[in-house]
């Protein structure tokens, strides 16, 4: 039950980001926000959740436990990648290289960002238990001895 919380938390955080971004630059081009894309948008991030539900399903099997949280997501990368495409071409309503171009130069550095804000949030937790360990085994490292 909490991976499908989580699973959902991060999809209503992206939605409504995507919701606000959409609403921006609807506001800047001058355009009204069309409900079919709206739904198309809400669509998408149910699409995310099912997906990051399943992540988190697969982080518990032994297969995911024995890979680093940076391979499982590079392995999803492309997926989430096709769900925007698809989605966006759905959106604009065609599909050109450009904006398959486009949407690679905003979601790549959003991604490697990400993974690097993550990369030190679960090295900063992996520090403070070793430094734990470390200092559990110094206070009763002499105990076992005797």
């Amino acid at each position: 039950m909490a991976e499908i919380r989580k699973a959902s938390l991060v999809s209503a955080v992206c939605f409504t980001l995507s919701i606000l971004i959409y609403a921006v630059v609807s506001l800047i081009l001058g355009t009204v926000m069309v409900p079919r894309d709206v739904l198309l948008i809400a669509l998408m991030f149910v699409v995310i959740g099912v997906i990051n539900y399943i992540r988190l399903l697969i982080r518990h099997t032994r297969w995911g436990m024995s890979k680093s949280l940076f391979i499982r997501n590079i392995i999803a990368a492309p997926i989430y990648f096709a769900v925007g495409v698809g989605f966006a071409t759905l959106i604009l309503g065609f599909w050109s290289l450009s904006t398959v171009l486009f949407l690679a130069s905003i979601f790549l550095p959003v991604f490697i960002v990400i993974q690097t804000v993550m990369y030190f949030i679960a090295k900063a937790k992996t520090d403070k238990m070793n430094e734990a360990l470390s200092d559990f085994m110094k206070e009763h490292g002499g105990d076992e001895e005797e």
